[in-house]
């Protein structure tokens, strides 16, 4: 099973207290939205995310590095849904990607 934390495997992580819903749904959108932001579980590909992290001692990670540890490619398009549901934060640092672009550096919350 590798390095996955405790947290993961109880599911403790994935708890509400780690996502506020309410960033799930915009104001406008209808109440059915807001329902289903109420109880949104994350999904395959942002499980994948988190578990790399974990698995993974790094002090902090950008976009690019994530495709390093995965068999599937573009795993990055779920790092702005992670931080939405508050998993991960952006640091305020940046450092460089494969094309030599920044990129912003983020961490697990």
């Amino acid at each position: 099973m590798g390095k996955v934390s405790e947290a993961l495997l109880q599911g403790s992580l994935f708890h509400e207290q780690y996502y506020d819903p309410k960033k799930l749904a915009r104001r406008n959108d209808p109440s059915t939205s807001h329902a289903a932001a109420r109880t949104a579980k994350i999904n395959r590909r942002q499980y994948e995310v988190l578990k790399i992290m974990l698995d993974n001692s790094r002090s902090d990670w950008i976009s690019d590095e994530l495709d390093k540890y995965s068999k599937t490619p573009g795993l990055w398009r779920r790092v702005g849904e992670l931080e939405r549901m508050g998993k991960i934060r952006f640091t305020g640092g940046t450092r460089a990607g494969k094309s030599g672009k920044q990129q912003r550096c983020f961490v697990l919350t």
